[in-house]
Order: C-alpha cells, then structure tokens, then sequence
C-alpha cells in the first residue's frame, strides 16, 4: 500500500468573514492537491472563524456557513479528501467538522466535549455531539475524527477511534495561545497517541481574534507517542507528512492480537472513500516544513514577542484600521510598546506622538525623536503646557496643584 499524505492547513481566518474563509481554504485545497496530498485538515471552525459567540445566534449567518460549506463541497474532486470545521444546524447549533470528496459532504463529526472554561463558552451556543460509532476510510486506512477538547479527555473521541480500529485520528482545534501551552499540548497528544496505539493530526488555527491570539503549531504524533513532524508557530503553515500506518498496525496486534475491544463495542459504520490518483500513484514529495524543534517548556522572550506582534497586527488590520498612534515620553516602556507596533504593523502605519509639558526635560523630547528615526515612523510632537495650565487654574480652587500631584496632572493629560 503506498503512503498517505496528510498535511495541516494552518490557516488564519477571520470571525465572521465567511466568504472570505471560504476563499482562503479553497486556495489552500488547490496548493495541497498540486503538492499531492490525500488527505488535507483544517482547523476548527474554519468557515465562520473561532469563537463566533453571538454570530450564532443569527441565522442568516449560519445559513452562510452552510451555503460556503456546499460550494467549498462542490469543488473538492475525488483526488483529495477535505476536512473543514464549520457550524452545523439540526435541532439545535452543533460545532462540526465535514468531510468533503468527490463533490459531496461525506460524513460529518459533531464535537462531543464542549469546553465552558476561561475564554470558552460553547455551551451557550452549541449542543453537544453523541459518541459516533463511525469512521473514515480512506484507500484502506481508517481514519478517526476530533475536536479539540475532544482529544483532551481519556475516555474522548481519540479513544473511541482506535477502538474501532483507527490508525491515525485527525484533531482540528482552535487552541489560543499562553506561554508553555504549546509543550503541554504535544505532551499530552503524545500520551494519547502510545496509550491507544494511534497516530494523531493535530491542526491548530492561528491568528489574532480580538484578545486571543492562536498560535498555529500544527504537528503530527506518530503511534510510538513520538511528535514527529511539526508546523511553524503564529504564521500560516502547511504541514505534509507521509503515513504509512504499518506502525499502528503492529502495535494494536500486539496489544490487543484477537482484536476484542473492537469487537466489543461493534458494529460500526466506515464510511469508504477511494482516491483517484494520476496514474494510480501518490507523487513522491518531501515534507513543506523544514525541522521545528521542541517548543521551549519555560519563559521565552521570543515567543512572547511573536505572540503580541501577531495579536497586534490582526487587532489592527481585521478591524480595518489604518494604523495605530503611541504616544511616547522618551522612557523605555513607551519605546517597547512603539518598537512592537512598528514590527507589527510596519513604520508607515505607525504614528508616534510626544506630548511635553512643563516637567518633560529636553532629553525626553530628544529620545522620542531619536526613537523616531531609528524605526522609521514619523513622529508628531503636540506640547500641552496650555491644556495644563487652563486645567491648573481650573482645578485650584479645590485642589493644591503642586507637586506630585501637578507631575501626575500632566500624566493625565
């Protein structure tokens, strides 16, 4: 059997932008299919983007999603299998992920473990899925399906795959970043992969979406419980990966040789799918990503920096702002924020205003100019001695403006 090759499209989407998710993913599916692969994850939710909390409660919205999912279904042929996160409408809103081959939405998966936690709050919007006796198989591998809180569990969907027989499971997430996640999330797929014998996908969105930021870091866990493969952090990233699956085989024979935790929780259905390749033959290619080494376990300045630039950069640019202003005393902090800014954004974007006043010293004003030209941002200089005093002579009649307390009336200012 020749390998298949699975890849993770590591997509940053907007909430809301629809049709323009829908775009972005259909490009996507058109760069993986020249690349050869059979099997192509995107994230979850990737249609209507991640969270769309109170979106959900229109319906025109959700019949958009619907209406994206069923033109994106139209195009996928039968050369390419399309896993897409969307948001499916039966008796109640459910958070799924659609299988797309050969025009058609093949099998759909409703997410089981709804996560009502820090940034979370799924169960206000959505229900969530039964225990699925279904699986996938594609050219005679069976393939499992999760989502994300799905996979955390022990007893979740990454389980109930293998025993079905699954060899490889694929997770679609939208996991935010904070600092260290990205080494427990690959300890934990790690876990689940060499307790049940089965290789995992782990696709994950990036992105800045308001106050979250997701970080990306696709990767793929072989069934020894080893990451073997893994994407970039907080850009857009296609990962491809060869899997054979003869390791997943060997090691549920071994651990289970007559097959009986399948047969006891039996039957269940497979839905088959039968790639057409050129010729019959997956082209031979080497992965897209070059080696990612292991995330860093403690504080990682660098990460950090990624993770607001990032953040700052889609704040701005999906609320279609045409830049930022940062007002800078000469100091350090607002010299940080600035520098940040100027990464994100780009110098032409970023406008930076001194205010002086009459405690600011002439070096102040001189290192904000000096801040200035090194980053390239026109720097505009606005003195507020007058609003000061006009509010001095306002404020003296109650208050004794001197002092502390005049320094920090500037700093109101």
């Amino acid at each position: 059997m020749s390998p298949l090759k699975l890849a993770c499209a590591q997509v940053n989407v907007s909430v809301g932008a629809i049709e323009q998710n829908a775009d972005r993913c259909y490009s996507v599916i058109e760069e993986a299919r020249q690349l050869g692969v059979d099997i192509l994850l995107f994230p979850e939710l990737a249609l209507t983007g991640y969270p769309p909390e109170d979106l959900l409660l229109q319906p025109q919205f959700i019949e958009d999603n619907l209406v994206a999912l069923r033109k994106i279904a139209t195009m996928v042929a039968d050369d390419i299998v399309v896993v897409v996160g969307f948001v499916r409408r039966g008796d109640d809103l459910h958070n799924s992920i659609a299988v797309l081959f050969d025009h058609q939405v093949q099998m759909i998966y409703d997410k089981q473990i709804l996560p009502n936690y820090t940034v979370f709050d799924e169960c206000r919007y959505f229900r969530p899925g039964s225990a699925q006796p279904h699986l996938l198989e594609v050219n005679g591998v069976a393939v499992g399906l999760a989502i994300c809180e799905d996979a955390w569990s022990p007893q979740g969907a990454i389980s109930q795959a293998a025993a079905m027989g699954a060899e490889v499971v694929l997770v679609a997430n939208a996991s935010p970043y904070e600092m260290g996640r990205q080494a427990a999330r690959e300890q934990l797929m790690e876990v689940r992969a060499s307790d049940e014998s089965v290789a995992i996908l782990y696709c994950n969105l990036v992105g800045g979406q308001d106050e979250l930021v997701f970080d990306g870091g696709s990767f793929f866990v072989g069934a020894s419980g080893n990451v073997q493969s893994r994407a970039k952090r907080f850009v857009e990233d296609l990962l491809v990966v060869d899997f054979m699956g003869e390791e997943a085989r060997y090691r549920k024979r071994l651990l289970d040789p007559r097959g009986e935790l399948r047969v006891a929780i039996g039957p269940w259905e497979r839905t088959v799918l039968n790639l057409q390749r050129p010729g019959g033959v997956n082209p031979v290619r080497e992965s897209s990503c070059a080696p990612i080494d292991p995330p860093v376990r403690g504080f990682d300045p660098d990460e950090v920096i990624a993770a607001i630039v990032l953040g700052t950069r889609d704040y701005v640019r999906k609320n279609r702002a045409p830049g930022v202003l940062v007002a800078v005393s000469g100091g350090i902090d607002s010299a940080l924020v600035a520098a940040l800014a100027v990464e994100a954004l780009g110098p032409s974007a970023v406008d930076l205003v001194a205010l002086p006043s009459r405690y600011s010293s002439s070096g102040s004003l001189a290192d904000a100019t000096d801040l200035a030209h090194n980053l390239g941002a026109r720097l505009v200089t606005l003195p507020i001695e007058a609003a000061h005093s006009a509010l001095t002579e306002i404020l003296a009649e109650e208050i004794a403006v001197e002092g502390v307390v005049d320094e920090n009336l500037q700093s109101r200012i």
